[in-house]
Parts: structure tokens; C-alpha cells; sequence
């Protein structure tokens, strides 16, 4: 028999009685900071483990980072879909990352006289890219890069007096970027 907290009851012989108890439910909401979309609000009891819902939530121009129980990624940080345990209701925001799109600037092409030519790229964000893919007449031997420039030396696989060469750069992003390079000879 269930008894209320605090009941009066009546008893005649020795009783046992047995405390039960109800988890208290903490709510996790999800913040998008910044995105659009919805996300439902998750119950998670008190001491006990729950899997965060995958996130769903979109923003423009920047990559899904994970979750953070502060705004601007000062607090704790969890994966998407992480497994946590709550003592308190917590908000979760949504980290995004910017998707650079590289920018080149400036680009130099000098050949030699061994059928091979040394390029330069010179730009922002050339970090990332991820290749510059052979194409066409066009080898590339060698890659060097940093934020700012990138240095090629590509083959021809058939020397003409080309003037103009054109590269594809792939990005990270897996985005294509065709670079027509003028080319003087040394």
C-alpha cells in the first residue's frame, strides 16, 4: 500500500515502510547562436547519463563545432550527440566555425627552361586549400603553402610556349577555384 508524505495512518502490527522516489528531471535546451531552426528541449534525470540530440540547426557560411554551456565558447564543451550527466537545467549553444573561402590576390608564373614552371599564389585564406590538381598539360611536382602564399612547381607534360596556364584548386571545403596563370619565360 502506498502511503502520502506525511499521511496518518493507522497500523496494528509492525509496518515497514520503504521510501520511493522520482528523479528529478533537468531540462537541456538548445541554443542556435546565430543559426536558424528548432530544436526540442530534452528532459535528463539527475546523476543519470543521456545522449544529446544530433544537432540540427544551420547557419550560413560556418560549420557545425559541437555545443558549449556558454554563448561565446567559455564554458564546457560537448561533441554533438555526446553523452552527458546533468545536476542542473543547462542551456547548450551552438560553436560554429567560419568557412573561409580563400581569396588570391596576385599570381606569378615564371618557366624554365626544363619544361618546368614555378608558380605563386598570393592571397588570404590559402590555408584552405587543400591541392591544386594536375590537369590538362599540367603536372604538379611540388606544393608548398601558408596563409598567404602558395608555391607550385608543375611539369608539362608536353612543352609549347604556353603563355597561360590554367589550375584547379580544390579547397577543403571541397569547393573549386580556377586560377588562369599567366607565364613569362625566364
Amino acid at each position: 500500500t502506498a502511503y502520502a508524505d506525511g499521511a496518518s495512518i493507522t497500523v496494528s502490527t509492525s509496518l515497514t515502510l520503504y521510501a520511493q522516489w522520482t528523479p528529478v528531471l533537468n531540462s537541456i535546451s538548445f541554443n542556435s547562436n546565430g543559426g536558424s531552426g528548432t530544436m526540442s528541449a530534452e528532459s535528463a534525470p539527475t546523476g543519470q547519463a543521456v545522449t544529446l540530440t544530433t544537432n540540427t540547426f544551420t547557419r550560413s557560411g560556418y560549420t557545425f563545432a559541437g555545443w558549449n554551456s556558454a554563448q561565446n565558447g567559455s564554458g564546457t564543451a560537448y561533441a554533438d550527440g555526446a553523452s552527458i550527466t546533468v545536476s542542473t537545467s543547462l542551456t547548450l549553444y551552438a560553436q560554429w566555425t567560419p568557412v573561409l573561402i580563400p581569396v588570391i590576390h596576385r599570381v606569378i608564373g615564371v618557366i624554365d627552361s626544363g619544361k618546368r614552371t614555378y608558380i605563386q599564389l598570393f592571397g588570404s585564406g590559402l590555408t584552405q586549400m587543400s591541392k591544386v590538381e594536375s590537369t590538362g598539360n599540367i603536372q604538379v611536382v611540388a606544393q608548398r603553402s601558408n596563409d598567404h602564399e602558395i608555391r607550385l612547381v608543375v611539369r608539362l607534360r608536353h612543352y609549347q610556349s604556353e603563355r597561360f596556364l590554367r589550375l584547379k584548386i580544390v579547397t577543403r571545403g571541397r569547393k573549386t577555384i580556377d586560377v588562369l596563370v599567366r607565364v613569362v619565360e625566364r
